[in-house]
């Protein structure tokens, strides 16, 4: 009997022993690879992202407009920002097993638990401290981050249909970027010395960065536009989706920037690069390495020199015309329409946004935020008067030599209505007399015009008016660009409007719903002296776009562009004593514009009652909309009872029966022929337009600064009138 328990007791034991060396010979033979390459992965460090470049920007001559420079920045633990309690303990445990600690004791784990949430609001007040931020506002960027992770948190697990853990939730997010290399070094000794065990632990660290340097300044705040956080929706739309291993490496992270406003916005995808990461073993033996793929340099058809010179232009004519705020000059190379120049005035510096962004943001008088060049719309007055004058005789509503005699008064028996344009200080409109296409251009006659619209009506107008360009967008692709309004009768009639005759006249001397920016002015002036239509470029290398010749004949075209050398150039232009450009080689060809418009409102009185009491708060505005949400954003506790406009500009009137007036003028240059009028058998070399606001006359005000532009072009860059 004891024998037998033996024996089963060394089978056992033999058994056992056996399991054992097969089990080694298992691990250590034919699994060895496998169970090394997992150990070799416990010991490797979290990946460490290396950042890429982002693309230069640089202008047509090759003349550095945006880059990247190396920079500094202090990043912060996703879960010490969100300030996760489970994450203070598993640090707590890591201190303390590094110190070689029992994690038993959990008193002591508690203790250094509430160490480490003393250090992280000393955390916060250095930063804030170090930074100039104040404390709220670091908080609020602290919450903002919080609310940014979760959205994408909650979008991607929506997608995924389960639960994840974001990358963003295990990393560093920046809470102070722009750090300078001086800084930086200072700002690691002082971390390691007050900070050492979350440093020690990589909750805070000084990380390698880039900043955006705009060197083209001011004069191109507008056009190059600038970096902002990225939104959760951008993150889920992460690129490569279809290679997963790559996904962190081509996609968008929770801290990175992406452009969001002008090129930096247009052209993200070439200027946008991808990250590298490298994988280092504990003993910094690295495992892997990808390099990342910096971004593309973007060329613009603009000239850096040329937009300078024409934003100091500007810049003195808006200082010499009291009740102008702003205005936009754009020059276009009509041949290929490049944009040669696209001015906004005034702008801001973009280096300086972080500290003054609030100042421009109340200057509602100004609008040094505003792309006034293609987001801002105004109705184009007689600037579309010689794309009225095509339509009427292209489309055969007249003939091709139509006259007709303007008395003042398109209806003699109504005196205020539908009468001609009457100069500054006259009482009585202009008496024109018997006109024909040429010379009612000259003379910018309303009742001419008049009578052509109500031949084409609204959508026989409106279908000429689109094959210009009016209502299209122009083809820069910029996201702030606009299309403008072409109110044919199907626009109209969603806004409960009919499209009358009387619609058809105003629309016929640029007047009522429509709408164009001044890029599309400049574009139409380029139409008119090429008879070609084609959408603008402000980026080198695109596709080529599609472009159609108008079908117009040469002579109705000889016509107008006579009709528009007249106006600068012959006694009894509308613009000769003010645009007119004395030069032995090249002739300036134009048309001015003045379109009516109301006061726009700069400030707003909000009523709302506190304590008992009606009180009232005047803000920064320019429509009660605006005025509405600003109050609710400063004072979210607090309801408006009502909202009303305080304040006006131009503070004045505009004298008596009539109304204030963006001044316009579009122009292009051609050189002179031997009989000292334009060469007419050689394509005109760039197209301008001017737009004042409230300036009052397009000729006297907005004329000479075309002059101006003209003359500037001619003398300093005449590489542009070559061909």
């Amino acid at each position: 009997m004891v024998e037998h328990r033996l024996r089963v007791i060394r089978i056992i034991l033999i058994s056992g022993l056996l399991l054992l060396v097969v089990r080694l010979v298992q691990l250590q033979g034919l699994q060895a690879d496998y169970f090394q390459a997992a150990a070799m992965e416990l010991l490797a460090s979290l990946p460490q992202y290396l950042e890429s470049v982002r693309g230069r920007i640089v202008d047509r001559t090759g003349r550095e407009l945006a880059a990247d420079e190396p920079a500094w920045r202090l990043g912060v633990h996703y879960a010490l920002i969100s300030e996760e309690e489970d994450y203070l303990h598993k640090l707590a445990r890591k201190i303390l097993r590094y110190s070689g600690h029992p994690l038993a004791d959990a008193a002591l784990v508690a203790g250094v638990q509430e160490r480490l949430r003393g250090q992280r609001e000393e955390l916060w007040r250095f930063i804030a401290e170090r930074s100039g931020t104040s404390p709220a506002d670091l908080e609020q960027q602290r919450r903002q981050i919080q609310q940014r992770v979760e959205q994408i948190k909650q979008q991607v697990e929506l997608t995924a249909g389960h639960a994840v853990t974001l990358a963003e939730e295990l990393e560093l997010h920046p809470l102070w970027r722009d750090v300078t290399a001086a800084q930086q070094i200072e700002l690691q000794l002082e971390l390691n010395r007050r900070f050492r065990w979350l440093v020690q632990f990589e909750a805070v660290a000084v990380q390698s960065d880039t900043r955006r340097v705009y060197t083209g300044g001011e004069v191109l705040a507008h056009v190059l536009g600038r970096l902002g956080a990225v939104t959760p929706e951008t993150v889920v739309r992460r690129p490569f989706v279809d290679e997963p291993e790559r996904m962190d490496l081509g996609g968008y992270r929770g801290w990175d920037e992406q452009g969001i406003s002008g090129v930096e916005a247009s052209a993200e995808e070439l200027l946008r690069g991808r990250r590298g990461r490298v994988i280092t073993y504990r003993d910094d033996r690295p495992t892997e390495r990808v390099e990342p793929i910096n971004g593309s340099e973007v060329t613009l058809t603009i000239d850096l020199e040329l937009q300078k010179a024409i934003y100091e232009l500007v810049r003195k004519q808006v200082a010499a015309e009291p009740d102008v705020p702003g205005g936009s000059v754009v020059v276009l190379d009509i041949a290929t329409r490049e944009v040669l120049a696209l001015v906004s005035y005034p702008a801001y510096d973009p280096q300086e946004w972080s500290h003054d962004y609030e100042r421009w943001r109340a200057d509602t008088r100004h609008l040094p935020l505003q792309f006034r060049a293609v987001r801002s719309q105004y109705a184009p007055g007689s600037i579309v008067k010689p794309a009225t004058v095509v339509a009427a005789l292209a489309s055969g509503a007249v003939p091709e030599h139509y006259q007709y005699e303007c008395t003042g008064y398109l209806f003699p028996e109504i005196r205020n209505r539908w009468r001609c344009w009457r100069p500054a200080g006259q009482s009585t409109p202009w008496a024109h007399g018997l006109l024909d296409a040429e010379g009612a251009i000259k003379h910018s006659c309303n009742i001419f015009c008049y009578t052509l619209g109500q031949k084409l009506g609204v959508d026989g107008l409106c279908q000429w008016l689109e094959m210009f360009g009016v209502g299209r967008a122009s083809g820069i692709e910029l996201p702030e660009e606009r299309q403008g309004i072409l109110p044919t009768s199907d626009w109209l009639s969603r806004k409960d409007l009919v499209a009358s005759p009387g619609r058809a006249r105003n629309y016929a001397i640029g007047q009522g719903e429509m709408e164009l920016t001044p890029l599309q002015a400049a574009n139409l002036c380029a139409t008119y002296a090429s008879g070609v239509y084609q959408p603008v470029t402000l980026l080198r290398g695109g596709e080529p776009k599609e472009f159609w010749q108008l079908p117009v004949s040469p002579s109705i075209w000889q016509s107008i562009r006579r009709g528009m050398y007249a106006v600068v150039n012959e006694e009894g232009g509308t613009a000769v004593k003010y645009a007119r450009l004395d030069h032995p080689d090249y002739v300036l060809c134009g048309k001015s514009g003045s379109a009516e418009t109301s006061r726009w409102i700069t400030a707003c009185d909000v009523f709302y009652q506190e304590a008992g009491q009606q009180r009232r708060f005047r803000l920064p505005a320019n429509t009660v909309t605006q005025a509405r949400e600003e109050f609710s954003r400063l004072f979210p506790e607090l309801k408006p009872e009502r909202i009303t406009p305080a304040a006006y500009w131009p503070t004045g009137s505009a004298g008596e029966g009539r109304r204030h007036s963006h001044a316009w003028f579009i122009g292009y240059l051609q050189r002179r022929g031997p009989n000292g009028r334009p060469a007419e058998n050689e394509l005109p070399c760039v197209a301008i337009a001017v737009l004042l606001e409230f300036g009052g006359s397009g000729g006297r005000a907005s004329g000479p600064l075309c002059r101006d532009v003209a003359r500037t072009i001619i003398e300093q860059f005449p590489q542009f009138l070559q061909r």
